[in-house]
């Protein structure tokens, strides 16, 4: 019986895009599922994204301290990671008639975890734009042409992607620029995996 919660649980965190009621991608940002009664799900699913993520950059440190990028790199993915703990444990005001019941439009005053909320993944993905940069240098040093070229290409692209004012398809944008950020960060660690010697115990 706890086995099928647990499975259930999972589902609904899954899915909580396509099934909350009054949810629009096109129109709220994916940190509106914060709140309402299954708010909880989106809070932990950014706050331990976010504990990974810096887990992540413990170990880039551990794998390239000394190297070229071996300093700002792991400072930047755990800012990086740090911003979707803050997202996470700092609602995002209701808005824009989410949750069901709520005003159309922004809200009328920003609360003060709203600030904080928004500030959080600002500098997140602002530090990531800076980190594809960092790693792209690297690599291109190291002659990795090719993952040196993405890594540009991503930071640019996101840069261009997220940092527009218009929240016109904000919800859009914001899921693409998580999805390529996150394969981005995949791609990086197996990179790094696959280059650095394993040394016996």
């Amino acid at each position: 019986m706890r086995n099928r919660r647990r499975s259930c649980v999972r589902d609904r965190r899954r899915t909580q895009i396509l099934t909350r009621d009054g949810f629009d991608l096109s129109r709220h940002p994916i940190s509106l599922l914060s709140n309402g009664t299954l708010g909880w799900l989106q809070i932990l699913n950014f706050t331990l994204t976010g504990i990974a993520l810096i887990a992540f950059a413990v170990g880039v440190r551990r794998a390239i301290e000394g190297e070229r990028s071996g300093k700002w790199g792991p400072r930047l993915l755990f800012v990086f990671g740090s911003g979707f703990v803050v997202g996470g444990l700092f609602r995002a005001d209701p808005e824009h008639g989410f949750p069901i019941g709520t005003p159309d439009g922004p809200p009328a005053e920003v609360s003060w975890h709203g600030i904080v909320h928004g500030i959080g993944p600002a500098v997140a993905f602002t530090a990531f734009y800076i980190v594809c940069f960092v790693f792209a240098k690297r690599f291109w040093a190291e002659g990795s042409r090719v993952f040196a070229v993405v890594s540009g290409v991503v930071g640019a692209g996101l840069l261009v992607l997220l940092a527009n004012p218009s929240t016109d398809g904000i919800g859009v944008r914001m899921a693409i620029g998580v999805a390529v950020a996150f394969a981005w960060t995949s791609a990086l660690g197996v990179r790094l995996l696959r280059s650095t010697p394993v040394t016996a115990a």
